[in-house]
């Protein structure tokens, strides 16, 4: 007859001095990791010094996971991917020592720099008071989210516009991720690509927001004269972005689009399909 036996994790022995000078640190929690008093102080050292990344065994209930740590997102163990993009984001996978380090963080400044410079030009040209409504219509609107097992998401996007009275120069998109969405500051990883389907021309879009989990966009119309239509196409994918769905198996979707005549009529079609869909 057999007998269940609980599996007990070995004590490694860690020294201070390489706790010290790692950049990171995975905790992964499993059904015998959530007991462990070892591994709960290692993660409250990990967490104390900035250091954690939580990983978690697709078996688990996350609800198991030990406080404070249950509020973090967890990684699932089999997403290589989003784990060794944590550690990327620390520069932990770095061979090139500090002087790498420097060069990346001064990167990430002249962007913020770049970003800040592209709203306060948009404001100066667009005032507030000229922008609380487009100077289009919207007539069409057409959606697509494809969801991957992983919870990466690719959308399309289709939207035929009138400009109205005066010309229209350029169109505001934002895109908003959950908590539990993947963190995203390059924005090259979004394959953010946006086209007049009218010239098959691609668009000009300025990031005017880069924050980890929102984005937002102006997209610039060429010659976009009163009482004639345009249509666009907008695409991109965000790894991770429905990492809500995965791991609790609902999720919430809200838009908004406003129209410069406040009765105006507009078609709207949305459409969310994927591996993770199951109704």
């Amino acid at each position: 007859m057999g007998t269940n036996q609980e599996l007990e994790l070995p004590s490694i022995p860690i020294l201070s001095a390489d706790r010290a000078k790692a950049k990171a640190a995975i905790v992964i929690w499993t059904q015998a990791s959530v007991a462990s008093a070892w591994v709960r102080a290692e993660a409250h050292l990990a967490n104390e010094q900035d250091k954690l990344i939580t990983v978690m065994d697709a078996g688990l209930d996350p609800r198991l996971i030990p406080l404070p740590f249950n509020t973090r997102h967890a990684t699932l163990l089999s997403d290589r991917k989003a784990i060794y993009d944590a550690l990327g984001q620390r520069e932990s996978l770095s061979p090139y020592g500090d002087g790498l380090d420097a060069e990346i963080i001064g990167l990430r400044q002249d962007m913020e720099d770049i970003v800040r410079s592209a709203r306060n030009i948009s404001t100066y040209l667009y005032p507030s008071k000229d922008r609380r409504r487009p100077k289009f219509d919207f007539k069409k609107i057409i959606v697509e989210y494809l969801i991957s097992k992983k919870g990466d998401t690719d959308v399309h996007a289709r939207y035929q516009v009138t400009c109205t009275e005066e010309p229209a120069h350029y169109f505001e998109y934002w895109i908003s991720a959950d908590l539990e969405s993947d963190a995203i500051m390059a924005l090259r990883r979004l394959n953010f690509v946006v086209s007049d389907e009218d010239t098959w021309q691609a668009l000009d879009a300025i990031p005017v927001e880069n924050s980890p989990k929102t984005k937002k966009f102006n997209i610039y119309f060429p010659d976009f004269k009163p009482s004639t239509s345009k249509t666009m196409s907008i695409s991109y994918s965000w790894p991770g972005f429905m990492k809500k769905l995965l791991l609790s198996r609902t999720a919430e979707f809200s838009w908004e689009y406003v129209s410069q005549n406040p009765k105006a009529r507009t078609m709207v079609r949305k459409t969310v399909s994927g591996a993770l869909i199951t109704g």
